[in-house]
Parts: C-alpha cells; sequence; structure tokens
C-alpha cells in the first residue's frame, strides 16, 4: 500500500513510509520538501513575511485573534526583555521558579504535548526498522508520545496492543551522558507503561537486547 499525498502548497505528490507517518503529515500539514526549504531560505535571507501569513502563524499557534496593538506591546516587552541583561536574568529566575511548581510545569507539558510544531526528529535507520517488525505482524508506533505531569517523551517505536518498547539507539545514544539520560528516561517509561517487553536495538553493532531481563 503506498502512503501518498498532495503538497498543501505546491500540489506535489508526497511519499511516507508509514501510514502513522502520512497521517500526521496531513495533521499537521506539512510542505514537501522543496517547499519547506524555500521558506527556510527565505527566512534566512532576511526576507520579511507578508503580514497576512504572520497573522496566520500567530492564530495557528495561539488560536487567539490578536488586535495590532496587543500584538505592538507584546514585542516592545519582547524587546525590553532581551535587551536588559537585567531583565534576561530576573526572566529566567521567574521561569525556573515557575516551572518547579507542579501546577505550572503541568501547564507547559500539555501545552507541549498538543502543539503541531513541536518537532519530532527520527534516528536514521529507525522508521525502516520498525517497518521490519511490523510486517512480522507487530504494530509499532513511531514516536509514541508519554506524557505525566512532569514529564513528556516520545517512544522509538511502541505496539500498544501486545504492549512492547523499542528504543533505537544511534551512535549518540553510546555517550557516556546520554546514556545516564537514557537510563533514568528507559525506568521512567518502565514504570508508567509496565511493557511486557523492552527492547533496545544497538544500531552500531546490530544488535537487540531485552532490558527488563537484566533488570528484572
Amino acid at each position: 500500500m503506498e502512503h501518498k499525498r498532495n503538497c498543501p502548497k505546491c500540489g506535489k505528490l508526497v511519499y511516507h513510509t508509514t501510514d502513522h507517518i502520512l497521517k500526521q503529515s496531513i495533521k499537521q500539514n506539512r510542505l514537501c520538501k522543496k517547499c519547506s526549504n524555500a521558506l527556510t531560505n527565505e527566512k534566512k535571507k532576511g526576507i520579511p513575511l507578508s503580514k497576512a501569513f504572520r497573522r496566520k502563524i500567530s492564530i495557528c499557534k495561539t488560536g487567539v485573534k490578536h488586535s495590532e496593538s496587543h500584538r505592538l506591546n507584546e514585542s516592545k516587552s519582547q524587546k525590553k526583555r532581551y535587551e536588559n541583561s537585567s531583565e534576561r536574568v530576573k526572566t529566567s529566575i521567574l521561569v525556573k521558579n515557575a516551572m518547579h511548581r507542579q501546577d505550572v510545569r503541568k501547564k507547559h507539558i500539555t501545552a507541549l504535548s498538543e502543539t503541531k510544531f513541536l518537532g519530532k526528529p527520527v534516528d536514521r535507520g529507525q522508521v525502516d526498522m520498525l517497518n521490519k517488525w511490523n510486517r512480522l505482524g507487530f504494530d509499532f508506533q513511531v514516536n509514541y508520545q508519554i506524557k505525566t505531569d512532569l514529564d513528556l517523551f516520545y517512544i522509538d517505536g511502541y505496539d500498544k496492543e501486545k504492549n512492547v518498547v523499542m528504543e533505537y539507539d544511534s551512535k549518540y545514544h553510546f555517550y557516556r551522558g546520554q546514556q545516564e539520560k537514557d537510563l533514568i528516561r528507559q525506568n521512567k517509561i518502565i514504570d508508567i507503561l509496565k511493557p511486557r517487553k523492552f527492547w533496545r536495538y544497538n544500531a552500531v553493532d546490530k544488535l537487540f537486547n531485552n532490558v527488563l531481563e537484566s533488570v528484572g
């Protein structure tokens, strides 16, 4: 089965590797690579986007149609905050203190989990490997979201029905600092999902490891 759609800007036919990625692309109204690069290059060249286009972006992000005076006040506030070093320090302290409050952190994580603009990159080879397992009868979803009041992260692959977790470890996962982060994240996933199997795939040595056997 081919997973394809048309670019919402130029109409070009775009192909995707999985149905899950296709649905995400349609939901987020993603552009084709050519149109996306053109937009990025336009921003890099310093070419200002039209007011109408900026207005659409604002409404998509906030869901609110702000008045011109409101936007000007917000702009002045942001400039003041970043042009004055003491204001930057003050803002940093306020944000850090606020993020230690459980109610504030919960709202922040909920907003992040629902946004259409949060990037969820995949490692090279991750999708192909999951597709091979799906052809064997699994149903791994790419970048499956886990959200609690304190954390938000995405599992490389998760089969919800079989309750099997798959983490794809490319080269950078073997740096010491990253291994410590991965272990903390791994334990949180186990506590939340209580999976039947938790496979880590070593993409460097081409080896699988069920971490539940080592922790059990």
